[in-house]
């Protein structure tokens, strides 16, 4: 059974990368997962997922990711779907 995505906002954002938005989203009400970032490059779609610069393993380690490919694609589609209303 894979979590209810019961809420997803997102905002445009203007930038050099290929970060085109921001996405926040609420799961199963009782999880908000906030700093996703939606990005459109020339193979598609993909979501950079919250993290930080670690300098003991010097590189970006994820804070939080989905453990499964279908998670990831229904929070992918979700924030797609509302990138592409605004």
């Amino acid at each position: 059974m894979s979590p209810e995505i019961t809420s997803v906002r997102v905002r445009k954002v203007t930038s050099k990368s290929s970060v085109v938005a921001e996405v926040s989203y609420i799961i199963d009400d009782a999880l908000i997962l906030e700093g996703v970032r939606l990005a459109h490059t020339a193979s598609g779609y993909s979501l950079r997922m919250p993290g930080k610069f670690h300098k003991q393993h010097n590189r970006f380690l994820e804070t939080f990711h989905p453990i499964t490919r279908d998670f990831y694609e229904d929070l992918l589609a979700s924030a797609i779907d509302i990138y592409e209303e605004l």
